[in-house]
């Protein structure tokens, strides 16, 4: 199926935050990571030999899908958005290698970081004074995604230094207004 069709069939584009669906968003992210696991692995593999087409194909291939993972990625429910986790850092690994060469590239990094950036912030649920099992669920989330904001810091040192310096700079100008999540978060990361 085209991506257009893909698109289409899980309906990411107009529900992805409303989906009630979620068992389904689950089971499709995670079928998302099976493929992009099986294309990193098979680039590894031939990206040490001769094959460059190939390698360029599987590459391609991991890309195209970036688009769903970000939406996945970016959802409300922190088990659908953990469901990608290991694509990204894959994505992450061969742009380490290949270097980011397209803007596009450029732009799915910047997305990512801030998807990233957002999903690190705690719920204003999060009970921190009797942590449950819900909280402990989302520190250990908020740890697997916190690799992603790491390789891309290894990725693009710069581009990730001045974004957290904007963020702290906006956050400390403005502290008294924001909220302790906000606050929190500049802090963090």
């Amino acid at each position: 199926a085209s991506a257009i069709q893909l698109e289409q069939q899980i309906n990411l584009v107009n529900d992805e935050q409303e989906n009630s669906n979620c068992d389904y968003l689950l089971k499709f992210g995670k079928l998302l990571n099976s493929i992009g696991e099986n294309l990193f692995t098979g680039w590894q593999k031939k990206n040490t030999k001769t094959s460059n087409e190939l390698v360029s194909e599987l590459f391609t291939s991991l890309e195209k899908k970036l688009p769903f993972v970000l939406i996945l990625l970016n959802h409300s429910d922190d088990d659908i958005s953990e469901s990608v986790v290991e694509y990204c850092m894959h994505y992450i690994s061969i742009l380490k290698i290949n270097k980011i060469k397209s803007r596009d590239q450029q732009n799915f990094i910047e997305n990512m970081l801030s998807i990233v950036i957002n999903k690190t912030k705690y719920d204003l649920s999060f009970n921190f004074d009797n942590e449950g099992e819900d909280e402990a669920m989302f520190l250990e989330y908020r740890k697997n995604v916190r690799l992603v904001f790491d390789s891309i810091a290894q990725l693009d040192n710069d581009f990730v230094l001045n974004t957290i310096k904007n963020l702290v700079i906006n956050t400390a100008s403005s502290w008294q207004m924001k909220s302790y999540v906000d606050i929190e978060n500049a802090l963090y990361l």
